[in-house]
């Protein structure tokens, strides 16, 4: 949730040094750029569902889900977008380094070199035919670089999807956010997303006892020994309250957007 809760949002504030891992994490898992993931994301929440919204599923879950990303936008990719959008980033040197000429697909590569080259020097190491070995490495690139990278982009992809048409709601939002708790489980807690959407800023997703949060434990831990701090509570806005006697009620129907 580096890119997501930290940068998107700044529902918590880290160490620099920790603020730079979660960003590395998230190119690591080749999230892109996160200037422009961050861009796109806050263009979400603008325009949640209705026209202008990049990713809603809305017309298609394919489309929510992954087609969106292989479909050209100009206004993704623009100057003015991202000067209307992410002012607040356009400043931080690190993050216009890796947005500048792509860098950050060099970082992925380097890391994953990284891991492929410890995983044959293990097989190497520890092994006694250069078959075996060979195997051993394969396995660990395979599994510590390739799997992961999509087992992690999908379980992203499943928040703008899913968790967009399936679930049930604790807020009557202006859009289609759903609490799923699959996605939820997936995700360390990024599917309680129509929670997420009545209170954008709030670090904590999960309102209700059951909606465990991994994300905000870890956040809340970091907390507690000083490695992070100004952590945004959950505030309902007023327009919201009231509405809580509706929880657990699974409304999977779509609803028709606003034009």
């Amino acid at each position: 949730s580096g890119y997501h809760r930290m940068l998107t949002h700044k529902a918590a504030t880290f160490p620099k040094f920790l603020e730079r891992l979660w960003v590395l994490c998230g190119v690591c898992s080749l999230e892109g750029s996160p200037l422009w993931w961050v861009c796109v994301h806050r263009i979400h929440h603008q325009h949640s569902d209705e026209n202008g919204d990049p990713h809603s599923p809305r017309e298609s879950f394919f489309w929510g889900h992954m087609q969106w990303i292989y479909t050209a936008d100009p206004r993704q990719r623009s100057l003015s977008t991202f000067e209307k959008y992410i002012p607040d980033l356009m400043t931080d040197p690190f993050l216009r380094w890796l947005h500048r000429g792509n860098k950050w697909i060099l970082v992925y590569v380097v890391h994953a070199l990284l891991i492929a080259a410890i995983g044959f020097g293990l097989g190497f190491l520890i092994e006694d035919t250069t078959e075996a070995a060979v195997q051993l490495g394969t396995q660990i690139f395979v599994w510590a670089v390739l799997v992961r990278t999509v087992y992690v982009w999908h379980i992203t992809w499943f928040v703008n999807s899913a968790s967009h048409r399936w679930g049930y709601r604790n807020y009557e939002t202006n859009d289609r956010s759903r609490n799923n708790t699959v996605v939820a489980i997936l995700t360390n807690g990024e599917g309680w997303h129509n929670n997420h959407h009545a209170t954008p800023r709030a670090c904590s997703q999960g309102h209700r006892w059951w909606e465990v949060d991994l994300t905000y434990t870890f956040v809340r831990a970091l907390q507690v020994v000083g490695l992070a701090w100004e952590v945004v509570p959950v505030k309902v806005p007023a327009q919201y309250r009231g509405q809580e006697s509706g929880v657990g009620i699974q409304d999977t129907s779509p609803r028709e957007s606003s034009p």
